[in-house]
């Protein structure tokens, strides 16, 4: 199953968005929550947090229960 959520307010200049994903058959989740804020028309930042988590050797996903991962970025457009 998943559970997701998006907000966005301040005038649409920044925008949530979150997910929780359960595996059926085992207990692998992975968690996703992301930000963008539009500093100008042309200009602007993101993070995304992304986390793994699985707790036997047979879940599908315990090959990256260490790989979580902290993105962020800048985007200009011209």
């Amino acid at each position: 199953f998943v559970v997701q959520a998006r907000w966005s307010g301040l005038n649409d200049l920044l925008s949530v968005y979150g997910a929780f994903n359960k595996l059926s058959g085992d207990d692998s989740t992975i968690s996703t929550l992301f930000a963008e804020y539009e500093l100008t028309d042309n200009l602007k930042l993101d993070a995304r947090i992304i986390l793994y988590d699985a707790r036997v050797n047979s879940d599908l996903f315990y090959n990256f229960k260490d790989q979580d991962v902290v993105k962020g970025s800048v985007k200009y457009s011209f």
